[in-house]
């Protein structure tokens, strides 16, 4: 048996792990408050979009849904690392809880705040990591704005010349 798993030795005596972590902290109340009035802008946005038909004011509200629920991640995190401060299983204490908390929030707003033209580009990069020979698109640019359009083109140009890879897009026919 080794010394420090010996229970008999002094070292080995129990010793808290909250380091703290068992109070409430003054960056709660505030994440609480914060999370509220993002919650109530939120509902606000989004039945004023619905009953005076403004596709922006419907739109900004369900972008403000994707930072409450970062927002109440954070809020869980205080929450849970309070509850458990005093858990054992919890070797390091439970401080750990609100890092990740906040990797989670800014991962979730990361992914929502993409613009359609840096989706397309995220998705081109993942299918050339496969190294395909041709890549086929259905209206690439359909739904960006002209400085956007015009990168990916210039992006794709590039492509065509460093690469083995030929790109090609499909666009529907135009009435006349």
């Amino acid at each position: 048996m080794d010394a420090q798993d010996n229970p008999d030795n002094p070292q080995h005596r129990p010793h808290p792990h909250a380091f703290g972590q068992d109070q409430r902290k003054p960056g709660e109340r505030r994440t609480l408050w914060v999370i509220a009035l993002t919650a109530v802008t939120m509902v606000v946005e989004i039945v004023a979009g619905i009953v005076y038909g403004s596709m922006a004011l419907l739109a900004d509200g369900l972008h403000m849904a994707s930072h409450a629920s970062a927002l109440g991640i954070s809020a869980f995190a205080y929450i849970y690392a309070r509850r458990h401060a005093h858990d054992s299983s919890f070797s390091f204490g439970t401080g750990k809880v609100n890092s990740l908390a906040a990797f989670a929030g800014a991962v979730l707003l990361a992914v929502h705040t993409l613009s359609g033209g840096q989706r397309q580009l995220v998705c081109l990069m993942a299918i050339l990591a496969m190294g395909p020979r041709l890549i086929v698109m259905d209206e690439p640019f359909a739904g960006l704005d002209i400085p956007t359009a015009l990168q990916l083109r210039r992006t794709l140009g590039a492509l065509e010349a460093t690469t083995n890879t030929a790109t090609t897009t499909c666009v529907p026919p135009t009435s006349t």
